[in-house]
This record gives structure tokens, C-alpha cells and sequence, in this order.
């Protein structure tokens, strides 16, 4: 009935059951004031732990890859030839199935997307090491001499971070989840060069809280660079007259056109509580690309004396080589980027709508943490002397601010001290 009911064999199940009695009378041999009389097997079992029919020691058939033997031989793989796990197996012999097996349960293997950093001579990491240190709070370095506190970076609330993107039309490899039996898209262009795409100058600021209840999203602007035009004859996509967009080339004097939109945008958009504040400056950072010009410029000076700007606006320069220096570059155009790219624009002129859309609606909350993930790549250059090659740590800045216990700013590494 038993072998019925499981779908066993009968002999399966006498197998098992004679495991257990003799488990069950070695137990009461064990037991030194077991009555002598006879009592039911029923009673008997009831009074025995399950620990006595658990089965001990390592069940199923021994592994043929031991862990620790399997990461040497990986190691002693050069990195270049285990770029896919199908080239790791081929250089290690080891299976398929155990290779997935180490990354799905054993958790030793895992994926690595490197990506190609600038390359940075000796006086380059000294400027970067520098650049980290002015960040530094000097009021928090005074309590940290006389051993009341910790140094912390600036709060950046007078920051401007500025530079330029390209938004394309659509990628040249674009993933899709399809099912079986659904046509994947058909995306076609006489030339992988020839894609439609728009380039917008960015400028934003760190969100903060200005009074109570009404919290700023730092959102200086976000401008297309070139002009509307008209279509001079009629095509498949338009007919003569129809508006179109036409990208201009960046160099200085359409830069500084675009600049001062932006020293416009920051005196109209700016919180009033510390715009007005006697002595009260906003920093704007740029990189350093061939068309910007720097701050001396007599053109971009002339221009703040004209608009009374000359006290409230400073323009300096990043490291140049670091884009970790900025938080644009850091994290915000990957940020709007996959936003935009949930939208399917047909052209330039729906790129610049939809890229205007997504940056007026991302979450100034998480801008704020990409300006506290910029104070930890400050730490990591400082850890690395000056260096780029670190990992960004990990803070759990969602689960932070969620308890509200999300940092304004953060502790300067311990590394600092080398450099003092």
C-alpha cells in the first residue's frame, strides 16, 4: 500500500523500512533505562527524536570539482583568454554546467564589464589628489585638529555642474525581450554613422530641501544645441517647408551663447534664501573640451559686469582626463539616457522633446545620490593616489534615505592623511 501510494517499488520501501528499525533499535540499545518489558512500536516511536532517521554525512554523488581547486585553476588563466565562460571552458576544461554551477550556487565567478579609462601621467594624479582635497571642508578640519570631530567634504550646495551630450535617434544595438514565436523589430539606416542625433549642454545643481515642504530639484536647464530650420525639398520623412533641426559644430562663440543662458537660468532659478546672501557665490565647473574657454575669458567677464553677475558667478575647470570629476559624466546622462531610450522618436525634433521630458521629470532624489556617489569617487582617488582605476562603493542610498538616514555629506577617507 505504501509503495502504491508513493509510486515506489515495494522493495524501496522494505529497504527503508529496515534502515529504520535498525536505527530505531540501535537508539534503545543506547538508552540505559529502557524497560525491559515490550512496548508497541507505536509508543516507541513516539518517544524517539527525529534526529535518529536523519540522514548524516554527504548524500548524492561526490563532487567531482573541488571549490578551492577550481578557483586556482581559473587564476592561473590569463584574463584575456576568459572573456566568455565558453573560452574559460575551453582553457580550463572544465564543463559548462560546472562553470554556471560556481556562479549560480557557488557565487566565485562572476561577470565584469571593463571599461577603458584615460590614461594619467604622474603631475595628472597630483591635480586629481588636489582637486579632491579642496572639497574638503575646512570647518570640519578644524574640529578634527582640536579632536572634536571627523573631516567631511563640502555640502556643494553652491555647485553647477555643465557639459554636453549626444542623444541618438536609437541605439546601433538595441535588446529586446521577445517571444518564441513574435518578428523581432526590423531597424534599418543606410549608414551606422548617418543616425539621427541631438547634443544638449546640461547644467545641474544639488537638490536640497530650502524651507519646509519645499525641496528644489537643482534643475538649471538643459538646452539643444542648434537651430530650427526648414526642409528645402520634400522627402519620404517630410515635405518641403516642414521644420527640421540642424546640429551646429561647437566652438567658443556658440558656446559662450550657450553659457550665458545658463548664468541667465542660474540667477532666475537659483533659491533666493542663499542667492542673496552677502558674499554668497555659485561655482559653475566645466571640462575641459577644446571649444570652452576659461574663466579670465574678456568676452564671458564682459558679460557678467553687463548682467551684474560678476559676484555671483564663478567659472573654473575640472581635472582634465577625469570625468568622475563631474556628476554628469558620472552617473546623471546614464540616468537620463535610459530614461529617454523608453520613448521611440522618429526624429530630431521628437529626440529633443522626449530628452526635454525625461530630464524634467527624473527624480531630483536621485540626483542627490549621484552627488554623494561623487563624494565617494573623491575618497576612491584619494585611496588610490589620484589614480582612476577604484570601484565605486556601495552605500544603499535608496535604503538610507528610506530610513532617513541618508548622509548630506560624506566622511573624507583616512587616506587624506598621507597627503597632509
Amino acid at each position: 500500500m505504501t509503495a502504491a501510494e508513493y509510486d515506489v517499488g515495494r522493495k524501496a520501501v522494505s529497504n527503508l523500512w529496515k534502515e529504520a528499525r535498525d536505527r530505531f533499535n540501535t537508539h534503545l540499545s543506547t538508552i540505559q533505562d529502557a524497560p525491559d518489558h515490550v512496548i508497541d512500536d507505536a509508543n516507541k516511536l513516539r518517544n524517539i527524536p527525529l534526529s535518529v532517521f536523519t540522514t548524516k554525512g554527504n548524500r548524492g554523488r561526490p563532487k567531482k570539482w573541488d571549490r578551492d581547486e577550481v578557483m586556482e585553476m581559473i587564476k592561473a588563466v590569463p584574463q584575456y583568454r576568459r572573456k566568455t565562460y565558453r573560452r574559460l571552458h575551453a582553457a580550463t576544461d572544465i564543463p559548462l554546467a560546472t562553470l554556471h554551477r560556481f556562479v549560480k550556487q557557488e557565487k566565485i565567478l562572476y561577470s565584469y564589464v571593463s571599461s577603458v579609462k584615460p590614461t594619467l601621467s604622474d603631475e595628472r594624479k597630483l591635480d586629481r589628489i588636489g582637486y579632491a582635497m579642496e572639497q574638503i571642508d575646512p570647518r570640519s578640519l578644524e574640529t578634527t585638529r582640536h579632536g572634536t570631530g571627523i573631516p567631511k567634504f563640502l555640502d556643494m550646495y553652491d555647485r553647477v555642474h555643465v557639459d554636453e551630450k549626444w542623444f541618438y535617434i536609437t541605439k546601433e544595438k538595441q535588446k529586446y525581450i521577445l517571444v518564441r514565436d513574435e518578428e523581432p523589430p526590423k531597424r534599418e539606416t543606410r549608414h551606422k554613422g548617418h543616425i539621427e542625433k541631438v547634443m544638449f549642454l546640461v547644467a545641474q545643481a544639488r537638490p536640497r530641501y530650502v524651507s519646509a515642504g519645499v525641496y528644489w530639484d537643482g534643475k538649471i536647464g538643459c538646452w539643444p544645441i542648434g537651430e530650427m530650420g526648414t526642409a528645402v525639398r520634400t522627402s519620404v520623412h517630410r515635405p518641403a517647408g516642414a521644420p527640421v533641426w540642424n546640429n551646429l559644430s561647437m566652438d567658443k562663440p556658440l558656446y559662450l551663447h550657450y553659457m550665458k543662458q545658463v548664468a541667465e537660468a542660474i540667477h532666475e532659478k537659483w533659491p533666493r534664501g542663499d542667492y542673496n546672501r552677502r558674499g554668497f557665490k555659485v561655482l559653475v565647473q566645466q571640462d575641459n573640451a577644446p571649444a570652452h574657454f576659461d574663466a579670465d575669458d574678456d568676452d564671458w567677464i564682459e558679460f557678467l559686469e553687463e548682467k551684474g553677475l560678476d559676484d555671483k558667478i564663478e567659472l573654473y575647470c575640472q581635472v582634465p582626463n577625469s570625468p568622475d570629476n563631474n556628476i554628469l559624466d558620472l552617473g546623471f546622462f546614464n540616468a537620463l539616457q535610459a530614461d529617454y531610450y523608453l520613448f521611440v522618436p522618429k526624429t530630431s525634433l521628437d529626440i529633443i522633446d522626449m530628452v526635454k521630458e525625461s530630464y524634467a521629470n527624473y527624480d531630483p532624489k536621485k540626483i542627490n545620490r549621484i552627488w554623494l556617489t561623487y563624494q565617494s569617487c573623491l575618497n576612491c582617488i584619494l585611496e588610490s593616489a589620484g589614480g582612476n582605476h577604484y570601484r565605486i562603493p556601495h552605500m544603499n542610498k535608496d535604503k538610507l534615505e528610506r530610513e532617513k538616514r541618508l548622509p548630506k555629506t560624506l566622511e573624507v577617507s583616512a587616506a587624506v592623511a598621507l597627503y597632509w
